[in-house]
């Protein structure tokens, strides 16, 4: 009876008690609408957020960030194609824009220093009244006939007159961008290099490049060593002038192209890509020779050339050893601009085959910072200006180069190259008949 009572007293409230939930489960509900609404919202701009951040990246909105590949390791060689020359100015204008923020810390520090610099500067390189000389030059045509005919050097002069004296030609209506050394080696190939300077200085000019030509001669009877005579050119050259850019140029090679620019980038350069006594393609796919260039600085990370390959061969693929050991990649013009003409001739006398030379190879990354640059001993005999070219005649010891600045382990391999000349050759023939029963190195012709 109490508890019916009770009952029939929470009756009395009952349709109280059940309006208030009602309220409040109405309460409830119009909250949870509303905030709905809002939170759906805020996801789908987060979404769209991070799709347009996404985006922004270079990532697109449909792909996945795992997915992403890295970008593949460089090759060793890269086509110079017009998409590389891209990537190439790109990265020239990211090195200016960096050195420009570093000029303009340094001004704030040094701004009377600076401005006196930049003064002396426009006064003797940048005439203030001259514009940059364009990358490419409006008048280059690409295939070019070659004359690789016997040529008097009055006839060569008399065609270019604004070659001043010592083989510096410079634009006269703008500013070349760089300033460019052209390193030839030459013994007892006169007539050769009279060719080469027919066909070169054409092209040369016609790119409104800054340029001096130097050639580098080597005394007899020492057994000519074409890797250390490009150290005493880079050495010369710089006793003479502020060079940016050098060309190591082979007195036999000449370019059927002129839009093979003769310029230096951010990796050396192999100008190559096929010559006319190989039917235009290369003797193997990492040669070297011929003709390449450096920046100032690339050449002396790499520390030069080495200065132990007397007599012929090896020395180009010592030299692309060093360039890769020290971190660069190596650039080529593609087979329509690097193709080559080449003087036919008998190999020189006094550059008989190095019998060391394969073996040499294989060591040289373990001596590249120990000979090289850095220990070029040679003796300037004369120095001449010529209409043309500034010529430097060098004697070099080669009992000196090899006992005093050869690494031990090399030093008795080469005891070879002072024996007698006879001794010389047959050890060239050894080695030669050796070779063929082996497998073939990167120093040989494949």
């Amino acid at each position: 009876m109490t508890g019916f009572r009770r009952y029939g007293c929470f009756g009395k409230y009952s349709s109280i008690v059940l309006a208030g939930l009602c309220f409040l489960i109405l309460v409830l509900l119009s909250l949870h609408a509303s905030q709905t609404p809002w939170q759906a919202a805020h996801r789908i701009s987060g979404a769209s957020s991070r799709l347009l951040a996404r985006h922004k990246g270079g990532l697109g909105e449909t792909v996945p960030r795992d997915l992403v590949t890295q970008p593949n390791s460089a090759e060793i060689f890269i086509d110079d194609t017009l998409d590389v020359e891209e990537e190439e100015e790109e990265a020239e204008g990211e090195e200016k824009q960096q050195q420009q923020k570093q000029q303009q810390q340094d001004k704030q520090h040094h701004q009377q220093q600076e401005h006196q610099k930049q003064q002396h500067e426009k006064q003797q390189q940048q005439p203030s009244n001259k514009t940059f000389c364009p990358k490419k030059s409006k008048q280059l045509v690409g295939t070019i006939q070659t004359y690789l005919d016997p040529v008097n050097i009055s006839t060569v002069e008399s065609k270019y007159p604004e070659v001043r004296k010592g083989g510096n030609f410079r634009p006269k209506e703008c500013t070349a961008r760089e300033r460019l050394a052209v390193i030839i080696p030459c013994r007892n190939r006169t007539q050769h290099l009279h060719i080469l300077l027919n066909n070169l200085l054409r092209l040369l000019i016609k790119q409104r490049l800054d340029f001096t030509i130097f050639v580098i001669d080597q005394d007899l009877p020492t057994t000519f060593n074409r890797g250390m005579l490009f150290n005493v050119g880079y050495l010369e050259a710089l006793k003479r002038g502020s060079y940016d850019c050098f060309i190591f140029h082979d007195v036999d090679m000449i370019p059927t192209n002129d839009k093979c620019l003769y310029r230096c980038t951010h990796n050396p350069r192999h100008f190559l890509s096929g010559v006319s006594k190989w039917k235009y393609r290369l003797p193997y796919k990492s040669y070297f020779g011929g003709v390449v260039s450096f920046t100032r600085d690339q050449y002396r990370k790499i520390n030069g050339d080495s200065n132990l390959y007397f007599g012929w061969g090896g020395e180009d693929d010592d030299l692309r050893a060093r360039i890769l050991h020290k971190g660069y990649s190596l650039l080529r013009y593609p087979q329509s601009i690097g193709r080559y003409d080449t003087i036919s001739h008998q190999r020189d006398s006094g550059n008989k085959a190095n019998p060391a030379r394969f073996k040499l190879v294989k060591s040289a990354k373990a001596r590249q910072d120990l000979e090289g640059l850095n220990t070029a001993r040679y003796t300037v005999t004369s120095s001449v200006t010529r209409r043309l070219y500034t010529k430097i005649q060098v004697y070099i010891n080669m009992t000196e180069i090899i006992q005093q600045t050869a690494p031990a382990d090399d030093r008795s391999l080469m005891q070879v190259l002072l024996k007698d000349p006879k001794a010389f050759d047959e050890e060239v023939v050894h080695q030669e008949r050796k070779s063929t029963s082996t497998t073939s190195t990167s120093a040989q012709i494949k």
